[in-house]
């Protein structure tokens, strides 16, 4: 995933389009377990009509 992707998003029985406007992915692992946790974030761009903001 990239700026500029369209990405489907579904919401209930819909499915939207949007622009990937940034994303970014983390990860931390527990010293007593060992657990790894990994965290991704994606800001997306909203569509207008999507929304159901006539324009």
């Amino acid at each position: 995933m990239r700026p500029g992707m369209l990405i489907g998003v579904r919401k209930g029985a819909e499915v939207f389009k949007s622009v990937c406007e940034a994303w970014s992915i983390s990860a931390t692992v527990s010293e007593s377990t060992g657990q790894v946790t990994v965290n991704q974030t994606v800001n997306l761009l909203r569509n207008k009509a999507a929304s159901g903001v006539s324009a």
